[in-house]
């Protein structure tokens, strides 16, 4: 970008520049009499009439023209409360009109005018959220141009519609970033830039842009969380050198960003290369030896077509993925919400156990009756005792999963051990009942490795969240199971409970309102447990952090047991579903398995304790991490003398820290090392 500067500052110097005609000042600015100029929104000239900056905090009720054509914005919400706010220093350190995703301001085409030929729009801008939000549009339908920041089906992307399909979209936007976009727009031949550089061509229609509002959608919705800097309307499509004069002023002007690189990401699952045409609803589990098992639904349309359960593995942390593994295909049955769970101790140690359920063919949750007779849904489970090379044949466990009274259970995701308290060694195993409408979470759970299940006691929903749906638990270092859920009929957070007995019993759920969401299924782990030695507790969240679209993956973190989540890192600024996150090393990092934008692919990414904090916390000092380079120091003083002989000494022929050469014996050999060791570590 810097090297536009170069060239603009040659155009800028030459001497057949005239002022009148050149879409630029001698110094470079835009030239407010340019022919083809036909307005220019800046922050610090024309917000409410005045001709300098207003104070910090002023309620922008009209946004005037700075050239010389007077397209003022003029129309804004009768309720003060959606129109947006001035602010001094949010484009990075310049003044910038502040949108919460309520706010708009605009002009009809009677005050705006209307461009019929082709158009040129400059907009320094900053997206908070991957929610769709418009950038601007026209002010009615008649008139569709619009710059906005993706849409259901491909959200968190940039995307310029021009009044035909299909629109032009770019890399994800990534929320947070100050970026400079420029859309040419001329009949069959559009093209959409991102700070000085061409992202996407096309060769649609376009449509007249008659009239012009900023913040929202012309049918008043989809509302900008976020900031615009300045604006530049022209009515031409400029060419390169007028175009790169604009950007040139653009860019030196503000302190322009590069939306963050998502971290690297491996391709588990993808529709078309794995056989299926739709592949949905992954779970994710981390064995004791290092495999990593990456479960979904092989789908053949939507959330009860003929669907598969399908499993790939990992042996090399999640690097490359082994072929797919069909384990259960029932025809046109339908199979479901595969959450599986690993024995770590006790009992049937290293067996891995999945539960799923299905649906008779062309039904699903509101059509099934309850009770166990014909046609109601069934639960499943089968289990590996070889990492998940092999599987048993599925068992139907329909009559202990749930109760009579209930048409269906299950819930996508993972199943936890307890490791603490009186019900340590406790498989527990998360799961919501049907019918729809007054759907509650249970957990079932054993106590014998997997031999038999028991039911536990349903979570109450209170009252004004809806009811809990999809869920995920994670046991604290004190013993409390965290309950975390999507919510059913809720407001755009997620719900909590606790249980102190095991996960037998629990707390109304509460909502957890510092957990943004949309409806969509989430993750919780706990990532570094005090009773391992760790100084903290961590706990981790992971789902689409946003309001309205799933969206702007994220990972939050809690060191009070999900009382407060302060720390909130965006890790996929694009499209992002169901996921599932898994411990895969508590002295390094975590897995996240995710469905993408559009739902082509199921993703891996490993993320590091220093990427989720910005490079500001890791565990290379912990006790459990650090290696010891002077194990014979047994004071920690940084001197190996008396002081750690007498210690030694004060653990002869027992097992002890100062058992230096590991044979579970504290004797002559582990003397022979700490004099070896004698003097300044």
């Amino acid at each position: 970008m810097r090297a536009l500067i170069v060239g603009v500052l040659v155009l800028a110097c030459s001497s057949a520049m005239s002022f009148g005609q050149s879409i630029v000042l001698e110094n470079g600015d835009p030239n407010p009499a340019f022919s083809d100029l036909h307005a220019w929104y800046r922050p610090d000239s024309g917000v409410n009439g005045v001709a300098g900056l207003p104070p910090d905090g002023t309620i922008v009720q009209r946004w005037d023209d700075a050239s010389s054509n007077g397209h003022d914005l003029t129309r804004v919400p009768s309720n003060s409360r959606a129109r947006p706010i001035l602010r001094h220093d949010s484009g990075n350190g310049m003044p910038s009109i502040e949108f919460d995703g309520n706010d708009f301001i605009w002009a009809s085409s009677s005050e705006f005018g209307t461009i019929s030929g082709p158009r040129t729009i400059f907009v320094v801008t900053r997206p908070d959220s991957a929610n769709g939000g418009y950038v601007f549009d026209s002010s009615s339908s008649a008139g569709r141009n619009a710059l906005l920041t993706g849409e259901s089906a491909n959200p968190a992307v940039w995307t310029l519609f021009t009044g035909s399909n299909p629109t032009l979209t770019s890399d994800p936007i990534g929320p947070g970033a100050l970026t400079m976009v420029t859309a040419v727009m001329a009949l069959g031949d559009q093209a959409l830039r991102i700070n000085g550089k061409t992202v996407a061509n096309g060769a649609n229609s376009v449509s007249d842009l008659s009239g012009f509002m900023l913040g929202s959608r012309y049918s008043l919705n989809q509302h900008l969380s976020g900031g615009i800097c300045e604006i530049l309307v022209y009515a031409s499509a400029l060419d390169a050198s007028d175009r790169d004069a604009i950007e040139t002023y653009l860019d030196r002007r503000y302190e322009l960003q590069e939306p963050p690189p998502p971290p690297p990401s491996s391709i588990v699952f993808q529709v078309g290369v794995d056989t299926y045409p739709d592949i949905r609803i992954p779970s994710l589990l981390s064995l004791q030896d290092g495999t990593i098992l990456a479960f979904a639904e092989g789908r053949y349309g939507g959330d009860h077509a003929k669907n598969d359960i399908i499993l790939k593995r990992s042996n090399d942390g999640g690097e490359t993925w082994g072929p797919l593994q069909l384990l259960d295909d029932q025809g046109g049955t339908s199979l479901n919400d595969p959450l599986a769970v690993e024995v770590r101790a006790g009992p049937n140690t290293g067996r891995v156990y999945l539960f799923y359920m299905s649906f008779p063919e062309g039904c699903h949750t509101h059509c099934v009756p309850t009770g166990y007779g014909p046609g109601t849904s069934r639960n499943w489970l089968m289990h590996s005792d070889d990492q998940g090379a092999t599987w048993t044949a599925p068992l139907d466990i329909t009559e202990v999963a749930r109760p009579a009274s209930s048409n269906f259970a299950g819930s996508p995701g993972v199943g936890i051990q307890l490791r603490h308290g009186d019900a340590a060694g406790r498989l527990v195993i998360p799961l919501r009942k049907g019918p729809p409408s007054s759907m509650q979470i249970f957990m079932l759970y054993s106590d014998d490795g997997g031999e038999n299940w028991a039911r536990g006691v349903d979570v109450d929903n209170g009252s004004g969240n809806g009811t809990g749906d999809e869920v995920s638990i994670a046991e604290l270092d004190d013993g409390t199971i965290l309950l975390n859920a999507r919510g059913n009929g809720s407001p755009n957070y997620r719900l909590r409970s606790r249980s102190i007995d095991g996960g037998r019993t629990w707390t109304t759920l509460e909502p957890d309102d510092e957990l943004i969401t949309p409806t969509c299924m989430a993750s919780i782990v706990l990532f570094n447990d005090t009773k391992d030695g760790f100084s903290t507790s961590r706990l981790l969240y992971a789902g689409p952090w946003s309001t309205s679209s799933r969206s702007n993956g994220s990972v939050a973190i809690s060191e009070d047991g999900g009382e407060t989540w302060p720390l909130v890192t965006t890790v996929v600024p694009g499209g992002f579903g169901y996921s599932q996150l898994a411990v895969l090393d508590p002295c390094k990092d975590v897995g996240l398995l995710y469905e993408g934008g559009g739902y082509t692919t199921i993703r891996f990414i490993r993320l590091s304790l220093e990427v989720l904090t910005g490079e500001k916390e890791n565990n290379d000092s912990e006790k459990p991490c650090a290696i010891d380079e002077c194990p014979a120091d047994l004071s920690g003083d940084g001197l190996v003398d008396g002081r750690d002989m007498g210690l030694l000494l004060s653990q002869w022929a027992s097992d002890g820290t100062a058992d230096l050469d590991g044979d579970g014996t504290v004797g002559g050999a582990d003397m022979g090392l700490l004099l070896a060791a004698w003097g300044p570590c």
